[in-house]
């Protein structure tokens, strides 16, 4: 009989000559954060605090025990965009279509030494659902936005958890500044509109209507059971000027009640958290899982070099075009930074030279969440 982390019966094994070699450990779900024993390390060191809460696929199966390993497709369970399937080794894992980043400076590897394929190669693999890791950047983070009144732990991601999503598409897939609408104003690269901020709490926000509807089906609801949305902290998150590293704008963008969330540049170079300045980039540095890398994380294969990932800054980018004959006199392109290969802090990605080219948020990027819990 195989071992199936279900209570339902699994199908009958299609590989008996290798039920003995099988050993079943029933894979249970993190619904509640555990904190780690102390010393345990980290990105950031022994001295901090992790935690392990929710569940995401990960390591990828290699090609030896996928052959030793029966799966249970009819006991699969849907969470959010996912289906984790059952498997006679206790574990749950998740079969995807490969889709790699590659270009000169990108050829990705897994954890097993095998390469991450590209899509139009018409590859899958397997990959086992893991507990996320967390590290533990405060227990003072103000949730409610009234500067300390309500607190909780601020628990930010050890590693890029998927590629292929952007901050937001362009409406025109030509310019990337602000739209006036019936609505008001709706920024590029303002959090609160933004089709990252929608991947993450599984919402529709004002751009997913140029590209993806994540309603019910985002990173919250794959990765967390009901259980454990119930414990994630809705939290009100600073989107003003302030959260920038160099403030440039005088705008003020809208505070959001998420449950799921970016950090800030300012938040990324707070040396309460453990971060320190610009200059300290090591400790910023993260790293894509295997099923990231399969999900077309932009990763950068010299060695130490880790992945790029959004945070939730704007910086306006500001271009006289009077002398280039264009009908507008400044330009204005919404663009944020981003934490680079290395940790340091781009200010402001663009890409190009001409004034439609200033696309950051319409780049695939990595993501890299933030959440707020309250630890006992």
């Amino acid at each position: 009989m195989s071992c199936n982390p279900s209570a339902q019966a699994a199908k009958p094994d299609s590989n008996p000559d290798n039920e003995d070699e099988i050993e079943c450990i029933p894979y249970v779900f993190h619904d509640t954060p555990e904190l780690l024993p102390e010393g345990t390390n980290g990105t950031m060191g022994t001295s901090k605090r992790y935690v392990y809460f929710g569940d995401f696929p990960q390591d990828v199966l290699s090609y030896e025990m996928e052959a030793k390993l029966t799966f249970d497709e009819e006991n699969a369970i849907t969470r959010g965009y996912l289906t984790y399937i059952p498997a006679n080794d206790g574990n749950y894992y998740v079969y995807m279509l490969e889709n790699a980043q590659k270009n000169a400076l990108n050829t990705p590897t897994y954890v097993d030494g095998t390469e991450v394929k590209k899509q139009t190669e018409n590859s899958y693999r397997y990959f086992k659902v893991m507990p996320l890791k967390w590290v533990v950047l405060t227990d003072n983070y103000d949730v409610d936005g009234t500067s300390g009144n309500k607190t909780g732990s601020l628990l930010f991601c050890e590693n890029v958890i998927t590629g292929g999503v952007k901050y937001n598409p362009s409406p025109d897939n030509t310019n990337f500044h602000d739209y006036t609408t019936e609505n008001g104003v709706h920024s590029f690269s303002d959090f609160n509109d933004s089709q990252i901020r929608g991947y993450l709490n599984g919402i529709a926000t004002y751009y997913s209507q140029y590209s993806v509807d994540y309603t019910s089906n985002g990173f919250l609801q794959t990765a967390f059971s009901q259980e454990a949305i119930n414990k994630i902290i809705t939290t009100c998150v600073d989107n003003s000027k302030e959260q920038q590293c160099y403030p440039n704008i005088e705008i003020d963008y809208s505070n959001t009640n998420d449950k799921i969330f970016l950090l800030s540049t300012k938040e990324l170079t707070n040396s309460d958290y453990g971060f320190g300045d610009m200059a300290q980039k090591n400790v910023r540095k993260r790293f894509a899982t295997d099923y990231a890398k399969a999900a077309y994380s932009d990763i950068y294969m010299y060695s130490g070099y880790g992945t790029f990932y959004f945070t939730r800054s704007r910086f306006t980018y500001v271009k006289n075009l009077e002398a280039s004959g264009h009908p507008e006199k400044n330009y204005y392109y919404g663009v944020v930074d981003i934490v680079m290969f290395d940790g340091s802090i781009l200010n402001g990605w663009y890409k190009g030279g001409d004034y439609n080219s200033y696309t950051c948020p319409d780049f695939f990027g990595s993501v890299l969440p933030a959440l707020c819990v309250n630890l006992e």
